[in-house]
């Protein structure tokens, strides 16, 4: 059950637009129905197939209960077990950065 969101970011120029796309799993039974297991970022809006890696800000998984990404959960207490992150979070893109003039 994927969830996008499209950042425009600053309407009046471009180059600042992201997608966070959420992937969540589902137990039904037991109405465990909103958890992350996936969450990626990309430096491109939905109308541009992201570039990868390049374009990749973060991708974070996440399992629950000791059991593979994308399993939903079977409990809504951590207990013993809290959900298992993991992370690739790349660099953001290089910018060049307005630092002040060291003779003012």
């Amino acid at each position: 059950m994927p969830l996008t969101v499209d950042d425009q970011g600053d309407t009046a120029k471009t180059g600042d637009e992201t997608r966070t796309k959420n992937t969540c799993t589902r137990n039904a039974t037991d109405w465990l129905m909103r958890f992350s297991s996936r969450i990626e970022t990309y430096a491109v809006g939905c109308a541009t197939t992201p570039k990868l890696p390049d374009d990749t800000i973060s991708d974070v998984t996440t399992a629950y209960d000791n059991q593979a990404v994308g399993v939903a959960p079977t409990t809504t207490s951590a207990g013993p077990n809290p959900p298992q992150t993991a992370s690739t979070a790349l660099p953001a893109p290089a910018t060049s950065p307005t630092t002040p003039d060291a003779a003012h």
